[in-house]
Formats: structure tokens, C-alpha cells, sequence
């Protein structure tokens, strides 16, 4: 069996919004735009707990990892925004063009060099990380007892 489920302990800046709501008000967004690392999610787990549901169930873990620490701010609403913008009618076909990571010419657009210093970023989450580190979500490998 493999999962991956979003982390409990996710970074502050990968969800401010839904951080703050958690962690001071014990709510969240659950859905929508706004939702964050919780859209399409009932729960978000704690490492341990992951681990007891996958060992009740009668799955030995072969394999637990925790995934992606580094983001930028609103990494999530950001990728989100962008493809609204670029998929958008009404988006003038010249600045589509300049929102793509596969250009026709030489020079770089803006857009490529975000995504190059994005890419750059995200290579640093190439690992897996500590049980004690912040983390977008966990990755389990387990095998039917």
C-alpha cells in the first residue's frame, strides 16, 4: 500500500491562513480557494497517529517519510492563481505566451525565471525530512501482515 496525507505540522508559510485558524481557533477552511493545504481533506495527521491507524489496520510500514519543507509564501494559492490566470479567457494571448515554462526563443520570460528560482527552491525539498521538521505531508510504504 501507498499513501501520501498532508501533515498536521505543516510549515507556517505553506498555509498561514488555515495555520493561524488551526492551531488558535481549532478551525479551518476546508474547501475552496482558501482551503490550502486542508481542500479535499478531513483530517490532517500527526505522524504517530498515521502510523497506529496504518498498524491496526494489519499493514507492517516498510517505509515512512516525511516530504516538502521549503515553499514560498502562498506557495499553494500562488500555483493556483497562476493557472486560473493562464487558463483564463480573458487573459490577452501575448501575456499566455510569456506564462509558460517551455518557450519557442531564447530569451527568458519573467515567468520562466520565477519558475527557475521556484525550481531552484523546491530542489532543496529533494529529501526526506525528520520527524520533528514542519512538512507539507507524509509518504508510507507498508505491506499487508
Amino acid at each position: 500500500m501507498y499513501i501520501t496525507v498532508p501533515h498536521w505540522n505543516y510549515p507556517f508559510f505553506w498555509d498561514p491562513i488555515n495555520y493561524v485558524l488551526q492551531r488558535v481557533f481549532k478551525t479551518h477552511i476546508k474547501s475552496g480557494f482558501w482551503a490550502g493545504v486542508w481542500n479535499m481533506h478531513d483530517r490532517l495527521y500527526h505522524a504517530k497517529d498515521l502510523r497506529n491507524v496504518i498498524q491496526k489496520a494489519g499493514f507492517k510500514i516498510e517505509r515512512f517519510d516525511n516530504l516538502t519543507h521549503y515553499g514560498i509564501p502562498f506557495n499553494h494559492y500562488l500555483t493556483n492563481l497562476g493557472f486560473r490566470i493562464r487558463t483564463s479567457k480573458l487573459t490577452p494571448i501575448n501575456l499566455k505566451q510569456t506564462m509558460t515554462k517551455f518557450s519557442t526563443h531564447d530569451k527568458k520570460t519573467w515567468f520562466s525565471r520565477i519558475l527557475d528560482f521556484l525550481n531552484y527552491l523546491d530542489q532543496r525539498n529533494d529529501r526526506s525530512f525528520s520527524s520533528n521538521t514542519s512538512t507539507v505531508c507524509m509518504f508510507v510504504v507498508a505491506k499487508k501482515i
